[in-house]
């Protein structure tokens, strides 16, 4: 009754492995996703490291107007060389709200195969997504009860223009490489 949760997925014209790099490239979302402000590690590494199970980063999006400041650490990641589908999930927290956490988790497998059925051989890929909200606090979840659909419906439609701006990126970047 307090949580909001979705998934949205797409299909990519675009290999999975570009889109694989695009979807771990944490640290130039602010190049590529339209709501992120600016992304800093706070895990000691730097940006040429690879993401592992505990990167952690300050994050900065613009949310209706307003600065929302989070920190996200990788609670799993596929490596660059593991077999497809590979998955990046996150968990969320949010210094300003105490209470309230998210994960959200993206999966990106081969879309149409080709003949021999090898997925770096891919022309297409699917990037699907999930999330989940708990909300903390006693006005957090009196916000949940009186407005859970709409607040469900622009986290929704949020985390589809998420997506929407990786698969972007990915085509830019694969059009870059011919």
């Amino acid at each position: 009754m307090f949580s909001i949760g979705g998934e949205c997925h797409l299909e990519v014209p675009v290999p999975p492995s570009v889109l694989w790099q695009t979807v771990t490239d944490v640290d130039s979302t602010p190049s590529f996703l339209s709501t992120v402000m600016s992304v800093e590690r706070i895990d000691g590494s730097s940006k040429d490291d690879p993401r592992t199970i505990g990167t952690k980063w300050k994050e900065v999006r613009k949310y209706k107007g307003n600065d929302v400041h989070m920190i996200k650490t990788v609670h799993h990641v596929g490596s660059d060389t593991s077999p497809y589908p590979r998955m990046f999930a996150v968990n969320v927290s949010f210094p300003t709200m105490k209470k309230t956490a998210n994960t959200s988790t993206l999966i990106v497998s081969p879309g149409e195969m080709s003949v021999e059925g090898k997925a770096e051989e891919c022309t297409s890929s699917i990037l699907a997504g999930t999330f989940v909200g708990v909300p903390g606090g006693l006005l957090f979840k009196l916000q949940m009860l009186l407005f859970g659909a709409s607040i469900k419906k622009s986290t929704t439609d949020s985390f589809r223009q998420e997506l929407d701006d990786i698969a972007k990126e990915a085509i830019r970047r694969c059009s870059e490489e011919r």
